[in-house]
C-alpha cells in the first residue's frame, strides 16, 4: 500500500531509526484525508497525536484581536502537531489548518508512549518537534533584519513555500504586510 511506503520514507528520514523500529511504528498509523481549509487542530483542543503529511500542505497559526500570525508551514514528509500542547497535553492556542486537500498518517501519543516503553531508543522520535516551535532566530530576524533579507532567507531555506502558499500567509510568517511582501518580492525579481 502506498501509504505505508510513504510513512516508512518519513520515518527513515528521522535520525537513528532502525528498520525494526520503523516496522514497529508502521501498524500504529491511521490514514486520514483532510480537506482544504479544514483543521487538524484548533485552539481549546489538546494535541493528542502527531501526523506526517503524505500529500498536501498545512499552516500553523495563531490569532489575536487584530490579525493572524503564521508560525510555520508543513508540506510532504513534514511532521505536524502543536509542540507545546503535545508535550504538556494542555489546550492549544494555535490552529493547524490544511491549505490544500491533504492526506496525513496519524499516530497517537498513547501509541508513541507504548513504542518508547518497548524500545527506549525511539525517544529520538521527539527530535522532529524541533521544527514545530517558532525559532528564536526567526523572531530576532523579524525584528532585526530588513524585509528584503527576511525574504532572501526564506528563499534559501524554503524556496518551495513561495509558490505553494498564499502571499498573505507568507507575509504573515515573515512579519510583513501583504503589500510590503509584494514590493519585496518584486524587488527580488528585478535585482
Amino acid at each position: 500500500m502506498v501509504h505505508l511506503s510513504q510513512i516508512k520514507t518519513a520515518l527513515s528520514r528521522l535520525p537513528g531509526f532502525s528498520e525494526s523500529q520503523i516496522d514497529a511504528f508502521l501498524p500504529k498509523f491511521i490514514h486520514q484525508n483532510i480537506r482544504k481549509n479544514d483543521f487538524f487542530l484548533k485552539p481549546g483542543q489538546a494535541c493528542h497525536s502527531l501526523a506526517v503529511v503524505l500529500k498536501g500542505a498545512f499552516r500553523l497559526y495563531r490569532e489575536d484581536e487584530i490579525t493572524e500570525h503564521t508560525l510555520h508551514f508543513f508540506t510532504e514528509y513534514d511532521w505536524i502537531a502543536d509542540q507545546e500542547s503535545f508535550v504538556t497535553q494542555k489546550a492549544s492556542e494555535n490552529f493547524i489548518q490544511a491549505v490544500e486537500n491533504s492526506e496525513v498518517a496519524i499516530i497517537s501519543l498513547q501509541d508513541i508512549h507504548e513504542l518508547i516503553h518497548q524500545n527506549p531508543n525511539v525517544l529520538g522520535f521527539f527530535r522532529v518537534m524541533e521544527n514545530w516551535s517558532i525559532s528564536t532566530a526567526l523572531h530576532l530576524s523579524i525584528k532585526s533584519q530588513s524585509p528584503d533579507d527576511r525574504y532572501k532567507l526564506l528563499l534559501e531555506k524554503h524556496p518551495d513555500w513561495i509558490n505553494r502558499f498564499p502571499q498573505m500567509y507568507i507575509a504573515s510568517y515573515l512579519g510583513m504586510t501583504p503589500e510590503t511582501f509584494s514590493r519585496v518580492k518584486n524587488r527580488a525579481r528585478t535585482s
